[in-house]
């Protein structure tokens, strides 16, 4: 028999799978989106200062959105998987995608990759310096007051990786990806990141010995959004957010 287009869960078939595939593409709608967890529901929600968080069927496949309170600055919504289950392991690869766009490509703040469980992933600062306020992450991050958006590798409450990957429009779609290899050495990896399907070439090639590592921190898939004044409702909306790991 041909063994040709399986899934990739199938392609090593009699032996075990080789990937871990996570994929959120807003399909169903959970039970319990306006409490911080709810049976049923693969998320966990934390609101901030009167933002929400919701599914809507407005667009086509379905979306996601993280809204501010209209007249609050620092007021948003986050979203993490309800359990850790990805982690940088030596010798292998992880990828992750999200598909988003913001109705303000300035005046606010999100964060959009894997992390540690942390019910306040942004405090509202809004800088590149000190706006991620959690210990351990990879993914993307747009600091408030500016369009640029950010490659981040966090590890023990610094930033040891980021350079920029290009800028945001509003009410402009937007394709994020990165890839993670690491190396043989625990703690040792390189990032690699790109905007709608280019990679982007960032100085110092994404490397770095102090990656937040298999058994040190497991990881969530996670996206946290906040505005940046009180003019007016903003929003973060999501249209689908991939991760595929080597086991």
């Amino acid at each position: 028999m041909a063994q040709t287009n399986y899934p990739h869960q199938w392609q090593s078939f009699p032996a075990g799978p080789d990937f871990f595939d996570f994929w959120e593409d807003w399909a169903d709608e959970y039970t319990g989106q306006t409490t911080s967890a709810a049976a049923g529901n693969r998320w966990i929600h934390t609101l901030l200062s009167s933002g929400t968080f919701a599914q809507t069927t407005d667009e086509k496949f379905g979306v996601a959105v993280l809204s501010g309170a209209a007249t609050t600055d620092n007021s948003g919504a986050q979203i993490q998987a309800d359990m850790e289950t990805c982690s940088l392991v030596t010798s292998k690869t992880t990828r992750f995608i999200v598909r988003l766009k913001l109705s303000d490509a300035t005046q606010d703040e999100f964060f959009a990759g894997l992390a540690i469980t942390d019910t306040t992933l942004l405090d509202g600062t809004g800088t590149l310096a000190a706006g991620l306020t959690h210990t351990d992450s990879v993914g993307f991050y747009k600091p408030d007051g500016a369009t640029d958006v950010y490659c981040v590798v966090r590890r023990d409450s610094v930033n040891v990786v980021s350079f920029s990957v290009g800028s945001v429009a509003a009410d402009t779609y937007a394709v994020f990806a990165f890839e993670v290899v690491m190396s043989s050495t625990a703690g040792t990896g390189q990032i690699r990141a790109a905007k709608d399907g280019n990679w982007v070439t960032q100085a110092g090639g994404g490397y770095s010995t102090v990656m937040p590592y298999d058994s040190e921190e497991i990881l969530a898939p996670s996206l946290a959004f906040n505005t940046g004044d009180n003019v007016g409702t903003k929003t973060l909306t999501v249209d689908y957010l991939g991760v595929l790991q080597e086991r």
